[in-house]
């Protein structure tokens, strides 16, 4: 980790702890120091603190866009293996476990983590990192609360 600055948390981090906290509860999320720390969390709890009711509700609310946004390019591309990536995000949502995901695809569990789960949470937390760096502003349509032209000043 030679080449992370002192204090900044390394993507290796980032990704570890979005495979562990992919679909975890509101309440689970709060716990987790990593995601809650992220700069767009508490903006978005400052400003929404109806729909946001804790740090937790807000890194719930990234996942699900970031898991969204890849499902939706997973799906439009016109790699077929892609689509699985789509399936395993879907399948995980409804909290199938990928040692049953690998029995129904006909696969080993190792052949399923390390292709398709290593990709599809390396996608998320690309996507997660890309998100907490828009700008907060105000609901726009789809009731997003992310303004896609404006970054976050470094």
């Amino acid at each position: 980790m030679a080449d992370t600055r002192k204090g900044r948390i390394s993507h290796a981090t980032y990704v570890r702890v979005v495979g562990q906290m992919l679909i975890c509860d509101w309440f689970a999320l709060d716990k987790c120091e990593t995601l809650t720390q992220i700069a767009v969390v508490q903006e978005l709890v400052t400003a929404y603190p109806n729909r946001f009711l804790s740090p937790g509700w807000a890194v719930r609310a990234l996942l699900d866009k970031a898991m969204d946004e890849v499902i939706v390019l997973a799906r439009n591309s016109k790699n077929t293996s892609d689509h699985r990536i789509a399936d395993f995000l879907e399948l995980r949502r409804q909290h199938k476990s990928v040692t049953a995901i690998a029995k129904d695809w006909n696969l080993s569990r190792e052949c399923v983590s390390r292709t398709v789960g290593r990709k599809t949470i390396n996608l998320v937390t690309d996507r997660l990192l890309a998100l907490s760096k828009r700008k907060v502003d105000a609901p726009i349509a789809g009731g997003s609360t992310f303004h896609e032209d404006k970054k976050r000043p470094a």
